[in-house]
């Protein structure tokens, strides 16, 4: 979820990011620094000054999202293979009443996690 927040936005400052993912300001330091420091995500500086950098994805990451999204279409279709498109349509309504029964209402759009 986190490179696809930075992509469709364009890069994102850490503020920014820990608020559109609702993680505190540390964690979102802390993910940032493991991120950039693998290698998936780059600087660049914000419109604020140097204090307040944009992180963006760098094509590791959009390679990565790549392979995600593949996995998860073969995935999707194995289980369409085994319960019919109306068994996993089922299966994605059950899902997401679990999630809200838990979470309530006021979660992000269920969608995968990179």
């Amino acid at each position: 979820m986190v490179f696809t927040v930075l992509q469709e936005r364009g890069g994102l400052t850490v503020e920014d990011l820990a608020e559109a993912l609702s993680l505190t300001a540390p964690e979102a330091v802390q993910l940032t620094k493991t991120l950039e420091k693998r290698g998936y995500l780059r600087r660049t500086p914000g419109p604020r000054g140097a204090r307040h950098p944009l992180y963006v994805v760098n094509s590791k990451a959009q390679q990565y999202m790549r392979a995600a999204g593949y996995v998860q279409v073969r995935q999707e279709a194995r289980l369409v293979e085994r319960l019919g498109e109306d068994g996993v349509a089922e299966l994605r309504t059950r899902l997401t009443q679990l999630i809200r029964a838990q979470t309530g209402d006021d979660v992000p759009p269920l969608r995968p996690t990179w």
